[in-house]
């Protein structure tokens, strides 16, 4: 025969440890939820996710023979593009 404090005591496990899992999966839930917000705000207002640079030799116009090298560099982030081109003329007259 089952006595009954068996019952509640079988009955208080049981309870603690569904409120154990309900507080353990509220705790991943507020850590994904605050990793999510921080990885959002830094991806928005940080300056740039990539950057990239290349240097090309061009001619500076197509009537002479005076050539230009060109540096470009991109940067791209969520809020923004960037692209600067800066240059040096060779053999100008």
């Amino acid at each position: 025969m089952v006595i009954v404090s068996d019952i509640v005591a079988v009955v208080v496990v049981v309870v603690v440890v569904v409120v154990v899992v309900i507080v353990v999966v509220v705790i991943i839930f507020i850590v994904v939820a605050v990793n999510v917000v921080v990885f959002l705000a830094v991806s928005l207002y940080s300056s740039e996710w990539q950057t990239a640079e290349g240097v090309t030799h061009c001619a500076y116009a197509s009537i002479d023979d005076t050539d230009m090298m060109a540096k470009v560099n991109i940067k791209v982030g969520l809020c923004s593009v960037n692209v600067t081109l800066t240059g040096k003329c060779h053999n100008l007259p």
